[in-house]
C-alpha cells in the first residue's frame, strides 16, 4: 500500500524545476510512491496558478498512461533554461565578489545542468560572427564546430556576395560616352 497521504510537497519552483522533480522523485521513492495517476495528482495539487494554467492542456486531458511524465515533461520543457539562455548567463554572471570560487562553481554547474559544456564553445564561436550568419544558424542543430564553421563559412560568403551584388553603381556618363 501507497503511503501518500504523510506526502507533502514544496509549491512548484519555477527557477529551478529540475531540481524540484529530483526532489519530488525521491520523496515519491521514499515512501513507495510508484502508481502514476497518485504522483501527477501530487504535483498537480501543488503548482501555483500560472504554473497550472501553462500545464493546463494535461490537467485536463492527461494520456491514459504515464500522466506523470506528460506532466513532467512539459513543466520541465517550460521552465528549463534553453541552451542559448543558460550561455548567456553563464558568459553574463557578474563578479565573484565575496562569494567562494567553489561557490561560482556550484552555481555555474547548476546553469550547465545536463547540457554538455560543448554548446558553450558552439555559442562563443557564434558570438564572433556578423549578425547575418550568427541569425542564419540561430537554429542549426550542428554540433561538430568545424562543421559549424564550414556551415558559417557558407552563410559568410552568400552575404557579403550579396553586399557586393546589391552595390552596383550606374556608370557615369564619361564612360559610357563614345
Amino acid at each position: 500500500m501507497e503511503s501518500s497521504v504523510a506526502l507533502k510537497l514544496p509549491t512548484f519552483w519555477e527557477s529551478h524545476a529540475a531540481i524540484w522533480f529530483a526532489q519530488a522523485d525521491s520523496q515519491f521513492a521514499l515512501r513507495n510512491i510508484s502508481d502514476d495517476t497518485t504522483r501527477f495528482h501530487h504535483v498537480v495539487a501543488v503548482l501555483n496558478a500560472s504554473t497550472a494554467a501553462r500545464a493546463l492542456s494535461v490537467i485536463q486531458n492527461p494520456p491514459d498512461n504515464d500522466k506523470y511524465g506528460a506532466l513532467k515533461g512539459l513543466l520541465l520543457g517550460a521552465f528549463t533554461l534553453i541552451e542559448t539562455a543558460c550561455v548567456r548567463q553563464l558568459l553574463d554572471l557578474p563578479e565573484l565578489g565575496e562569494a567562494r570560487p567553489s561557490e561560482r562553481m556550484d552555481h555555474m554547474l547548476a546553469l550547465l545542468g545536463t547540457h554538455s559544456s560543448d554548446f558553450l564553445f558552439r555559442e562563443l564561436f557564434l558570438r564572433q560572427l556578423p549578425e547575418q550568419v550568427r541569425l542564419a544558424l540561430a537554429n542549426s542543430s550542428i554540433t561538430d564546430p568545424r562543421t559549424l564553421a564550414k556551415e558559417a563559412d557558407k552563410f559568410f560568403l552568400a552575404t557579403r556576395h550579396a553586399g557586393a551584388a546589391a552595390w552596383n553603381p550606374e556608370p557615369s556618363a564619361a564612360m559610357t560616352a563614345p
